[in-house]
Parts: structure tokens; C-alpha cells; sequence
């Protein structure tokens, strides 16, 4: 970055490159991840993961009959972390190069994804040890890092936060594409979706299979992902808002050097 904060070419190639590796490799091994373990017959969802109001014996026998597909998807998770970090990096310089300033939004957002990958690195652990050795360790150790591994209800707030620092950096700065803005508009309360389930919620709100548990939550979140990743990749960023800044600021002087 140029010392008037603006990105050179080379950043901003590298950025275009983490932004489309981070935004879709961050999806697309999060659903290989959640297909494996919920349901190993993808994309056949049935017979898949017993929903959270099945029985304790269900759940029990779900984890030893696809402990191993189950190990696999939540590998599949971790490895994900990585491309959600390369984006929330090419996310954090777009937004900041546009806000300058103290650049609050870019931050909200950056501190919001960094949480989302420690929640994600929690739940994945839980999931694996819930599929570790369920034949061994016992059913009610089995069944108490499920639930923990599949309570979401909690990192909803880090969902919505997230995505609505960026779509009000989107919408009030033009970060980025303004239809990648009104998406996370949309997605943010839709997160929130999350909640009704910790109150016992079942069914449409199941967070193993519901509709708005599951589908209406994380799977606008992992789409808008992918949407902001190739809008990145193919849009160059505009004028930083030190260099809009500037180029404002030229006219006034010409002027000035006109009168004088």
C-alpha cells in the first residue's frame, strides 16, 4: 500500500486471488464438510443426521453407523478455516482502502469473522469428538458433543454482526459491489433465525435440518461467501477515499492557483 493509503496493482491482484480462493474455497469445503456429516448419501438428504428432537438412541446410532464420514466432513470444516481467513484479509483492505479514517465497519467486520472462525474451530472440535470413538466413549458423551458441536444460537450475533458491517461498508463507502452489499443486508437478520432453536424450537428450526434452522441461516451466509468472493475477483476496487479524497480536493486548488 502506497503511502496515501492507496492499494498498488500487485495488492491488488493478490487480494482478487485471496478474496475468490478465501470467499469460495470457504463455502464449498464448509458444504463438502456439512454433506458428509449430515448426510453421507449427498445429495440425497435422507437418510442423513437424526433432527435434534430425534431420541438420544437415534442420534447415538447415527454416530456409530458414519463416525467415519462424519470425521471426515468435520476435517473438511477445519480445513476451511484457512480460505475464511485469506478472505477476511482481501475483505479488510478493500473496506478500509474505501472508508479510510478509523475505518469502523472494516474493523466490526474483520473482529466479527475472526470470531466466526474461533466459533467454527469450537463447534468442529465438538463434532469431532462426538464422532470419535462413540462405541467407546459412551452415549452420553456422544450425545453432549452434538449438542454442543450444533448449538448455534449463540454465534447468530457474530453471523449478523458480520455481515452487517459489510453491508453497511457496501452500501455507504461502495467496498464493494452494491448488490454483494444488499445480499448481506438481507442474510444479517436472517441469522437470527438461529436463535428460536435454544428455546426448543423444532422442526422448520432445527439447526440439523430445518428451514429456517439451517437453509434460511447458513446457507445465505455460505452464498453470499461465494457471491462476494467472485465480485471481488472481477471488480478492481474504486478510488480509495484518500485518492477520492485528493482528486475532490484538485479543482479547489486549481482554482486557488487561477485567483492568485
Amino acid at each position: 500500500m502506497s503511502s496515501s493509503g492507496e492499494l498498488t496493482s500487485a495488492q491488488e491482484n493478490e487480494l482478487r486471488w485471496l478474496a475468490v480462493f478465501g470467499g469460495v474455497g470457504f463455502a464449498v469445503l464448509t458444504l463438502i464438510g456439512w454433506a458428509l456429516w449430515a448426510a453421507p448419501a449427498f445429495p440425497h438428504l435422507s437418510p442423513g443426521l437424526p433432527s435434534l428432537s430425534a431420541s438420544p438412541a437415534l442420534l447415538d446410532r447415527y454416530y456409530r453407523e458414519h463416525g467415519d464420514t462424519a470425521r471426515a466432513g468435520a476435517l473438511a470444516g477445519t480445513l476451511a478455516l484457512l480460505p475464511l481467513l485469506c478472505f477476511l484479509v482481501a475483505l479488510y483492505a478493500r473496506m478500509r482502502s474505501r472508508e479510510g479514517g478509523a475505518a469502523p465497519f472494516s474493523l466490526l467486520a474483520l473482529l466479527a469473522g475472526i470470531m466466526v472462525c474461533v466459533v467454527h474451530f469450537v463447534f468442529l472440535s465438538f463434532l469431532f469428538q462426538a464422532a470419535f470413538a462413540p462405541t467407546t466413549v459412551g452415549s452420553q458423551v456422544t450425545l453432549a458433543m452434538h449438542y454442543a458441536g450444533t448449538a448455534g444460537a449463540a454465534a447468530s450475533v457474530l453471523y449478523a454482526t458480520f455481515l452487517f458491517a459489510v453491508a453497511v461498508s457496501t452500501l455507504r463507502y461502495e467496498s464493494l459491489p452494491r448488490w454483494t452489499g444488499l445480499f448481506a443486508a438481507i442474510a444479517a437478520p436472517l441469522q437470527l433465525l438461529y436463535i428460536p432453536s435454544i428455546f426448543g424450537a423444532q422442526h422448520i428450526f432445527d439447526v440439523t435440518d430445518g428451514l429456517f434452522g439451517v437453509y434460511c441461516t447458513f446457507g445465505t451466509f455460505l452464498a453470499w461467501f461465494i457471491a462476494a468472493g467472485i465480485a471481488m475477483a472481477r471488480r478492481s476496487p474504486l478510488p480509495t477515499a484518500a485518492g477520492a479524497r485528493s482528486a475532490g480536493d484538485s479543482p479547489a486548488r486549481s482554482l486557488g492557483v487561477a485567483a492568485n
